[in-house]
């Protein structure tokens, strides 16, 4: 079973995505900080990251830098609220980029087709 790694500060939307994951068959853990973040890729305890802190984009990008050194084959999900909406997704580095609101269907999508990669 895949498990998918949550870095997420707002308690209502790690909610939404952990319930998400759940329904879906993954294993979910949930962090509150780039740090732990790194720490369990480094330990190879994730398949897949998902990101949304509601950094500036620099800090997320060189956040998402973090975990690539820790674990090259973590695929990372960028999850974002970015309003209004790019017309093009940001460079953040991640995988796959995902705006907010997002339906169900989408966000399992998006997850389950990085797993594949």
């Amino acid at each position: 079973m895949a498990s998918v790694l949550l870095i997420e500060t707002e308690a209502p939307l790690v909610r939404l995505m952990s319930w998400f994951l759940l329904e879906a068959g993954f294993e979910v853990a949930k962090v509150d900080s780039t740090e732990d973040a790194v720490e369990r890729c480094r330990a190879g305890t994730a398949s897949v990251v998902v990101f949304n802190t509601g950094m500036a984009q620099a800090e997320k990008t060189q956040s998402i830098q973090q975990l690539r050194e820790a674990n090259t084959n973590c695929r990372i999900l960028d999850v974002s609220d970015d309003s209004p909406r790019p017309l093009v997704p940001p460079d953040t580095g991640a995988d796959a980029y995902l705006q907010l609101p997002f339906h169900a269907d989408s966000f399992i999508e998006a997850v389950t087709a990085l797993l594949e990669a």
